[in-house]
């Protein structure tokens, strides 16, 4: 994986037809990587190596300014696009509030929500 970069717990992602979906648990906020940027989500997601060049640099900008990927080492980053959708990825926060009153979810014996921590 890029190094020094991690998916923090209370962000959840799944791919389905071809759009990833994530979502920051604790904003409400919610994004739809398309492209490129999915590519990325999902080495960093699986933990894969990704091959550094400024378009990857980009996202990984990008991403870090939609609040879905954390820096757990000093790294100097590119500004996040103007337009990030260029690249790949669409953030939303119409449904912040239906998303932080309940959450999307699994139930199970550890109740919900079920962050990636608390995953076997």
């Amino acid at each position: 994986m890029i190094s020094g970069i991690q998916i923090p717990s209370h962000v959840a992602g799944e791919t389905v037809d071809g759009e990833t979906i994530v979502i920051n648990l604790l904003t409400g906020a919610y994004h739809s990587l398309q492209g490129e940027t999915a590519r990325v989500w999902e080495a960093l997601s699986s933990r894969e190596l990704v091959n550094h060049d400024p378009s990857i640099e980009q996202i990984i900008s990008n991403l870090r300014a939609a609040g879905i990927i954390e820096l757990t080492e000093e790294r100097s980053l590119t500004p996040p696009s103007d337009d990030p959708s260029a690249h790949g990825l669409a953030s939303y926060t119409d449904m912040a509030q239906l998303l932080l009153a309940d959450p999307i979810h699994e139930v199970d014996d550890r109740g919900w929500p079920k962050l990636r921590d608390q995953r076997p």
